[in-house]
């Protein structure tokens, strides 16, 4: 009896030692995005209704914060053109120097966000960000996550250039103080991607 208690508590300790060391389990995903700007809120777009297997990594604490800071004149050299005399959404389209591409269906297009021709920086900011919403409800943008590292680890054949990579991030004070993996304050290894 006196044993089984020693193993007992031998099996609590080792428990109770293992509970209280860091771990790091790596996330893993097909697709990782590094930055929430325009282009990458963008491919997210498709990837999220293709429903594939991705995570944007933001170092920011929001979506497009590049256009938050920048122009420091706060206006956009990017004209806003709202009408085109056409009422062909792809000639439209290409004519829009800011709208991100299915945005018609779900927050509109950025003309009607602002009917400035010289649109301010903050408009595009909101309307990225609102055009991110999906996406960072189902949990597929992280912000506050600073991609350190980038580092390739196995790759395939020439014939299939597939190859698995590692990134290595940086949870910042703007991700409520919890790591990638939830540990606070720690650099954790995030994500193993296939590209």
């Amino acid at each position: 009896v006196l044993k089984a208690e020693m193993l007992v508590s031998v099996l609590v300790l080792l428990v109770a030692v293992s509970a209280n060391t860091p771990q790091h389990p790596v996330d893993r995903h097909k697709y990782c995005i590094i930055g929430a700007g325009p282009a990458g809120v963008q491919l997210g777009h498709f990837l999220h209704a293709a429903r594939r297997d991705y995570i944007i990594l933001e170092r920011a604490g929001r979506a497009a914060s590049f256009f938050s800071k920048y122009p420091v004149h706060r206006v956009l050299n990017s004209i806003n053109r709202r009408f085109t005399r056409s009422s062909n959404l792809e000639f439209n389209l290409r004519h829009d120097w800011n709208s991100l591409l299915g945005s018609q269906d779900t927050v509109g297009l950025f003309g009607s966000w602002s009917s400035e021709y010289w649109p301010p920086a903050d408009k595009l900011v909101d309307y990225i960000n609102a055009f991110a919403t999906p996406q960072l409800q189902a949990g597929k943008i992280r912000f506050g996550h600073e991609v350190k590292t980038v580092s390739a680890r196995a790759c395939a054949s020439r014939e299939a250039p597939t190859c698995r990579y590692r990134l290595t991030v940086l949870a910042n004070e703007s991700s409520s103080g919890q790591g990638p993996c939830g540990i606070s304050g720690d650099e954790d290894e995030v994500s193993t991607c296939s590209l």
